[in-house]
């Protein structure tokens, strides 16, 4: 079990650092296609892991449509607050959404949150908090205040937490068909990106001040992102019904926005404070308390 979440950490890390190539290397390029490659590459993947479409029931297909709809709008927000207030405190927001789905679960499927796990989140909000935020703002920071990067961001929070519990309810209910559901939720993204990607212009040229694309990189980063964001989704999806999510939820996101940071320090030599370095410290401290670590010690 703790090998698959090994496994999917990894893979959301890498993913992480994909997504973070084409602006480090400041490469211009269409998000909304980006999206419709990263999405297209999940069919295959499943379809031939899968063996083709087994059996496609009402609950598959609801939950296919609801995921789809939802993983397209985490993107669709994420990369909008993204681009119009500070990143660090935007992951901050988005990573912090494992609370709803931590809270939801202990009230709706009545999972216990012990004392090691409860303190476990706190100190892993706290971890995120000094890994993302840096506190000796200047005063161009002020645009956090920006009215339409909060409403972006608090949609971004919602449907990142709304994904974590849509993958425990369809574990419940329809397991079986997980690749199914996947595989429908794929092309229901794909056709929404393609829908937006039209309206906002399509193949147009780019205005004179964007950046220039490159278009076979972009390709290559997006067929990666699509391997590994299928690879870590599908884990995801097993783990949310297998492990409890007090557990799973909050070793994911802390994990993988902790390696995260340490993959930029490394690849993109991005500075580590001593702040942030205190905060992959807490961060190893919460993982370790939430997964009973000490408590089983």
């Amino acid at each position: 079990m703790y090998l698959l979440l090994t496994v999917s950490i990894v893979f959301a890390t890498l993913n992480n650092v994909a997504l973070q190539y084409p602006t480090k290397k400041d490469i211009g390029f269409n998000p909304f296609l980006f999206n419709v490659i990263v999405a297209l590459v999940w069919f295959p993947i499943l379809f031939i892991y899968n063996g083709g479409i087994r059996n496609v029931t009402f609950n598959t297909c609801i939950y296919g449509l609801i995921y789809g709809f939802v993983f397209t709008g985490f993107i669709f927000f994420k990369s909008k607050a993204m681009s119009s207030g500070p990143i660090s405190l935007t992951a901050l927001i988005g990573c912090s959404s494992f609370v709803i789905t931590t809270i939801f679960n202990a009230i709706y499927w009545k999972e216990s949150i012990g004392f090691f796990e409860a303190a476990g989140i706190v100190v892993a909000l706290i971890a995120i908090i000094l890994s993302n935020i840096d506190f000796k703002r200047n005063s161009r920071q002020k645009e956090t205040s920006s009215l339409k990067w909060k409403i972006y961001s608090l949609f971004f929070f919602l449907f990142a937490g709304s994904t974590g519990i849509i993958f425990r309810f369809h574990q419940n209910v329809d397991a079986e068909n997980t690749n199914e559901m996947m595989m429908i939720a794929a092309i229901i993204s794909v056709l929404i990106f393609i829908i937006i990607w039209l309206i906002g212009g399509g193949l147009k040229k780019n205005d004179a001040d964007e950046k220039p694309k490159f278009g076979w990189i972009i390709l290559i980063v997006a067929l990666i992102c699509g391997v590994l964001s299928c690879v870590y989704n599908r884990l995801n999806i097993y783990l949310s019904g297998a492990m409890p999510s007090v557990l799973f939820f909050p070793i994911f996101n802390c994990s993988v926005i902790l390696l995260s940071l340490c993959c930029g320090c490394i690849m993109y030599k991005e500075k580590l404070t001593i702040q942030k370095a205190v905060g992959v410290f807490l961060g190893v401290v919460a993982v370790s308390l939430i997964s009973r670590f000490f408590g089983t010690c």
